[in-house]
């Protein structure tokens, strides 16, 4: 009786020690693909803010032409390298047929040490008047270039 009573007790305690190892792998299954998903969440979330710095640079280098036509429209053609924040801008100003009508298109880089995080470019048709209102007549995001 002693000893069939040893021989059940050894084989709960094998039973146990495989329904821990089960318990562990799932549960490292568990943690490694939370771990999974939350890298992708936060990669995705870390290149729209970067995209956005991107877009806000880009306007920021369109404003700039604006007021730079605002005070001398003839002599403005646009302007290449120019440091902002986290990144630079380049600006180009095309006149077009109409007087005080312009094209610009400004691009932005954002830049993490040597190297390009990510870049935007935006076009602008904008029309100057006389009394320095600007009125856009399109605008938009470049998305191949």
């Amino acid at each position: 009786m002693m000893k069939q009573m040893v021989s059940n007790t050894r084989a709960r305690d094998g039973s146990a020690l495989l329904i821990t190892v089960m318990y562990l792998a799932a549960m490292t299954l568990f943690a490694s693909t939370f771990l999974s998903f939350l890298n992708r969440t936060i990669s995705h979330q870390s290149r729209t803010e970067l995209k956005q710095i991107c877009l806000n640079i880009a306007e920021a280098g369109l404003d700039k032409a604006l007021a730079e036509l605002r005070t001398h429209p003839t002599d403005y053609s646009g302007e290449s390298g120019a440091p902002l924040g986290k990144g630079r801008f380049s600006v180009e100003v095309e006149p077009r047929e109409q007087p005080g009508e312009y094209l610009i298109v400004s691009t932005a880089q954002v830049i993490g040490g040597k190297l390009v995080l990510s870049r935007a470019r935006i076009a602008a048709d904008v029309l100057l008047s006389a009394d320095g209102t600007v009125r856009e007549l399109r605008w938009s995001e470049v998305k191949r270039w």
